[in-house]
């Protein structure tokens, strides 16, 4: 800890001189120096600390910080990350250079009510280039950012973005003639929002106000607690079996999975088991009580006949409409069959090309559908299925937009593009797994909209190749963060707001 002495000039009262020493060693209006801002901002980012536990580390080393203003240095730590970050924008324009130029991937995450945070990454070396909080992801809010990145980096190899319509505006404004990809997680995100956003809803509070769920879990317990014995194991094993409905979706959010169809299937596959387990029982004369409670708990989805044909109704719906979900999801990514949602997407142009031909025939596949009669058929789904031919037919260059080939140290080199903003979807969900370590809940929108700036340029310290263009090594940060030019650190503030 040192003491920060100013002088100020009788003479041009406004005037603060500040010797350069101290500036080396502390912030201005600080006693904590530089490497406390470092070690404090490194243990809350990286590792994720929690005020605490940064607390206590500190007072191992003999180092006694209050904890309100160790939350006060963690910001200042975010702000000169960024700061860092904008002062080297001419060695990491080099460095993208030297890679053959940058594949740019634009995205932004919010929840109802808050600012969005805006991040642009290249996809090839996984740099965060430019982060910043706006107000809506319009055109007018997201052109100024990427003119920035223009005039730092250049023009893209190419660009992928989401759905939105005003980050696709400023793209094509900015940068006119740049191929630009539709995200293929998102466009098979909104094509099973038409599929199911209405009629899944509806069937989900239908099974739920049966009281199926509770009751089902409510015999799991009471069954733990029973004394062991064949039948009631038995009984118990196809609780948990069917309870265990969530799995059929690998963990992946709706419209990519639909756990209450999950459930209902599962427990109308476990009904004749049971009724099959408690007949045999009785014809050796010899009772089955948790195997009964179950079946009766399955019965819970077989109410008076009106509710029960609108239940089933429902399901065979959805499960025509899964089927078209699926095929959209083969045309899209149709290398691992069922094709995991993580995969990176980039595609050959021998499979670019079969890509482009699954798609025409699902669309194909899709107007003899709508053009068939109506006898028995779900008359929303045509309608559902025309709106999702024209959005294939709107944004297909786009889905398999060509490879390209660049030039490299001389020599041409084939790039193949990425097919998803998968990359730019991970950084937003390590930064909410960041908000749960820290706070200890799930209550994390707001420290993701306040942080998130900081926290998507600190995501690229654990780049090996940034933190040596950047800054050398991580001892060398706070000699760096005393470098900063004041210019820096306003515009830096500015990115935050």
């Amino acid at each position: 800890m040192v003491r920060d002495v100013q002088l100020h000039c009788p003479d041009h009262p406004g005037t603060v001189y500040r010797p350069e020493a101290a500036c080396a060693v502390t912030p201005p209006r600080s006693v904590y120096g530089w490497d406390v801002v470092v070690h404090i901002g490194l243990q809350r980012f990286l590792e994720h600390r929690q005020i605490g536990e940064i607390h206590e580390s500190l007072k191992r080393n003999a180092v006694k910080v209050p904890e309100r203003t160790i939350q006060r240095l963690c910001q200042r730590f975010l702000l000169y990350v960024v700061s860092m970050h904008l002062e080297s924008y001419p060695k990491l324009a080099r460095l993208i250079e030297g890679n053959g130029g940058y594949v740019l991937h634009v995205d932004a995450t919010t929840t109802k009510g808050n600012p969005e945070l805006l991040l642009m990454k290249d996809g090839r070396t996984g740099i965060r280039l430019l982060a910043a909080s706006v107000p809506t992801e319009s055109e007018e809010n997201v052109r100024p950012h990427l003119e920035t990145v223009l005039e730092s980096f250049g023009r893209p190899v190419t660009a992928v973005r989401d759905m939105g319509k005003g980050i696709e505006a400023a793209l094509v404004e900015v940068f006119p003639g740049v191929y630009i990809i539709t995200c293929h997680y998102h466009f098979l995100r909104a094509v099973g929002l038409r599929l199911f956003d209405k009629v899944y809803p509806r069937f989900q509070r239908r099974v739920e106000r049966t009281g199926v769920m509770k009751r089902l879990r409510a015999l799991r317990k009471r069954f733990r607690k029973r004394k062991r014995s064949d039948e009631r194991d038995e009984a118990l094993e196809l609780l948990e079996h069917i309870l265990a409905y969530r799995k059929d979706g690998n963990g992946i959010a709706y419209p990519f999975s639909l756990p209450m169809m999950d459930l209902y299937r599962r427990c109308e596959e476990a009904r004749p088991v049971v009724r099959r387990s408690i007949l045999d029982r009785a014809k050796l004369n010899v009772s089955s009580p948790c195997l009964s409670r179950l079946e009766d708990a399955l019965n819970l989805l077989r109410p008076p006949p009106a509710v029960r044909g609108r239940i089933h109704s429902e399901y065979l719906k959805l499960q025509e409409r899964w089927k078209w979900f699926e095929r959209t999801r083969t045309a899209l990514r149709y290398r691992n069959g069922p094709v995991p949602l993580n995969t990176e997407g980039c595609l050959s142009n021998k499979e670019l090309e079969k890509g482009r031909g699954m798609l025409d025939r699902l669309q194909d596949g899709m107007d003899e559908f709508v053009k068939q009669g109506n006898s028995g058929r779900d008359r929303t789904l045509k309608r559902v299925l025309r709106g999702i031919s024209g959005m294939i037919g709107e944004r297909r260059d786009e889905l398999f937009t060509p490879n390209v080939i660049i030039e490299v140290d001389g020599r041409r080199k084939l790039i193949r593009l990425p097919r998803t903003n998968n990359t730019v979807e991970q950084d937003f969900r390590s930064y909410r797994r960041h908000g749960r370590r820290i706070r200890g809940d799930s209550d994390v929108e707001r420290s993701v909209q306040r942080d998130g700036v900081g926290l998507a340029i600190v995501k690229n310290l654990e780049d090996k190749g940034y933190l040596r263009c950047v800054y050398g090594r991580l001892e060398q940060m706070a000699q760096r963060f005393a470098n900063v030019s004041p210019a820096s650190v306003e515009v830096a503030g500015s990115l935050f707001q």
